[in-house]
């Protein structure tokens, strides 16, 4: 079945709500054999072709859409990314199309709704996000992102109103944030880590983090501002709250680890997934709500 197919599908179709497990399994990218080397199928600064980055599906003849999602299934994929911003005609329909497809190839759907490319003020925000977030309930997203690298753009009285604003709305998926390469959180100046988090308990499922490029393993896992520091404050460390809002803490998810560098080719897929698990593998921690270990990796491992 192709997109035209599938939109003709949206027009009726209303898809279960099935909770996503707190644990993240899927790949940002995967290499495509065979994929047609015509742009812009791939990122704009990747230097391989044939590295399909998930959420630029749409980009690719419609006849290496269904491969491609077989190539993240049989890798051992469950979640797959997807981004209404990348999404160039924000064809409503059509996006909701891309989303039963996904779902029809049994991998869950994780929804980014904006990046620095569109408004940054919470009305031009909530104009572009609006019009999607129906589709979002109808095709029955597990997860969401309030959007890119949020704090490159946005100013954090914006993302908390942004937030405030998302959360009643995409309830009950899970919704998280994602900043640039070693942030978790993003508060006012003057403010702490644990006042973001503490003012997002019943909104926020937790972060999409990102890791910076030029860390070691070590560096990554326990150094300063590497993902142990954020499960320590996740257990309720530094004046955090270790309750998410439903008894749980929030959830830390190894999510892109050193893409750039994969698809300039200056490591390999199977290095990148390497330092992924590395991620995975961060000492878990404990506190009042339980162990609080890194929850998935969105690079594969």
């Amino acid at each position: 079945m192709n997109l035209t197919q599938y939109a003709l599908l949206m027009q009726t179709a209303v898809s279960p709500f099935i909770p996503a497990p707190r644990v993240y399994r899927g790949c940002m990218a995967r290499t495509v054999p065979g994929l047609p080397t015509k742009p812009p199928y791939v990122g704009s600064y990747s230097q391989r072709p044939d590295l399909l980055f998930s959420w630029l599906l749409h980009r690719i003849p419609s006849e290496w859409q269904a491969k491609a999602l077989d190539v993240f299934k049989a890798a051992g994929d469950e979640d797959f990314l997807l981004s209404w911003p990348d999404f160039e005609s924000q064809d409503v329909d059509g996006f909701g199309a891309q989303i039963q497809q996904v779902r029809a190839a049994g991998l869950r759907p994780l929804v980014m709704l904006s990046a620095k490319s569109g408004p940054s003020d919470l009305a031009g925000l909530q104009s572009v996000i609006g019009p999607v977030l129906p589709i979002l309930k109808q095709t029955g997203v597990p997860r969401v992102c309030v959007g890119w690298e949020l704090n490159s753009w946005i100013s954090p009285e914006t993302l908390q109103a942004l937030i405030d604003w998302l959360a009643p709305q995409v309830s009950p998926a899970c919704l998280y944030v994602h900043f640039t390469e070693g942030y978790a959180a993003w508060q006012p100046n003057g403010k702490l880590f644990a006042d973001f988090w503490n003012a997002n308990v019943g909104k926020l499922r937790g972060v999409l983090h990102q890791k910076v490029m030029t860390q070691s393993d070590t560096e990554y896992q326990t150094g300063e501002g590497g993902l142990r520091d954020i499960l320590l404050h996740f257990n309720g460390g530094s004046g955090c709250t270790a309750d998410s809002g439903d008894g749980t803490p929030f959830d830390l998810i190894a999510f892109e680890v050193d893409l750039e560098l994969c698809s300039e080719g200056r490591i390999s897929e199977t290095e990148m997934h390497r330092r992924a698990q590395v991620g995975v593998n961060t000492p878990p921690t404990q506190g009042p709500t339980g162990t609080v270990r890194v929850m998935g990796s969105g690079c594969g491992s």
